[in-house]
């Protein structure tokens, strides 16, 4: 993601968005593996498995899925209009540079949430 994400950097063309999407179709579904084997792997280590509380735990984790889902967009369409495209880089610059140490805390780490 994050040299995908670098590409914008250079320059927003149809080519870089291109190799963007490209990037982020390819890298973004071993993320979102590991971050849901690892919630699964959390509800397995609760009492009795989790069983009581799964479906909340899911319920819960596409509440908050969604919601980062729904601010960006309704923050680049409240701001859009004076944004360089640059600025546009560095927010997903900064936002794939989140991804990746929230999958080393998280996931490489073993940590406990």
């Amino acid at each position: 993601m994050v040299v995908t994400t670098g590409v914008l950097m250079y320059e927003i063309s149809m080519v870089t968005l291109l190799i963007f999407m490209i990037g982020n179709a390819f890298f973004n579904p071993p993320i979102r593996n590991s971050y849901t084997s690892h919630m699964y792997l959390l509800m397995s280590s609760l009492p009795n498995n989790g069983k009581k509380l799964k479906t909340e735990l899911i319920v819960t984790r596409q509440i908050f899925l969604s919601i980062g889902r729904i601010v960006p967009i309704v923050f680049f369409m409240l701001f859009a209009d004076g944004m360089d495209y640059h600025l546009v880089a560095w927010i997903s610059m900064i936002t794939a540079v989140t991804q990746l140490v929230l999958y080393y805390g998280i996931v490489q780490k073993n940590v406990k949430l």
